[in-house]
């Protein structure tokens, strides 16, 4: 892959970090790369030609360009968005927090230079089901729908009926989104929390104990 300069890439942005006041490094999920990242120069500045594109959720295509040594990062040199995620998204808080919690997570339990179909194809599900959720309560099962195929990806999803750790309304909570059906009424918001708190635990086995940040903020919100 490194002995080409160029090489054109389609990828779900995971997420973005300011390196300088005019770059920032772009992590990408993509087929061609996997989990990879990308300097974006000049993406900070003023009428940048990345303006708008690289933001969180947003399905992009563009050219990568591989700099000679193995130690240089390769950079974006373009970027057009495919999907514009963000946008249908960033008007509702729960909804941005909830893609916002899939890229986090996605970013930490997926290697670099790694790459997922299945985890792949069930985030742009994700995300447009999200944007079709009609209210909060439809937006919150959208996104625990979402977590526990993201468990069942990852090996991690447990016997559900045999839980010990969660309360019995929450073990019929997961159970109702297993056979893909919803609970016969709004979900109170000590199942919520409960229930965040019970896929926290079980995805900390495979990010050594770290919190997603983006379920933290929820959380607050959630109380």
């Amino acid at each position: 892959m490194r002995n080409k300069k160029f090489r054109r890439i389609t990828g779900i942005v995971l997420g973005t970090k300011d390196v300088s006041e005019g770059d920032k490094v772009v992590v990408v999920f993509s087929p061609e790369l996997g989990k990879y990242n990308l300097m974006a120069y000049g993406a900070n500045r003023f009428k940048s030609r990345f303006s708008n594109r690289t933001n969180t959720s947003n399905v992009i295509q563009g050219w990568v360009r591989f700099p000679q040594g193995l130690n240089k990062i390769p950079s974006l040199e373009n970027a057009e968005v495919l999907v514009n995620f963000f946008d249908e998204l960033k008007n509702n808080y729960l909804k941005l927090f909830s893609a916002n919690i899939a890229s986090e997570i996605i970013n930490l339990v997926v290697p670099q230079e790694v790459f997922d179909q299945e985890l792949y194809d069930t985030t742009i599900k994700f995300f447009s089901k999200l944007i079709e959720s009609e209210n909060e309560e439809d937006s919150f099962l959208t996104l625990s729908k979402f977590l526990i195929l993201l468990l069942k990806i990852q090996g991690v999803l447990p016997y559900i009926k045999e839980e010990k750790e969660i309360e019995p309304t929450t073990k019929f909570f997961i159970l109702s989104l297993l056979k893909d059906s919803k609970p016969g009424k709004d979900v109170d918001t000590s199942v919520k929390l409960d229930f965040l708190e019970w896929f926290e635990r079980k995805l900390s086995k495979i990010t050594n104990e770290r919190k997603i940040i983006s379920i933290q903020l929820l959380k607050r919100v959630i109380k």
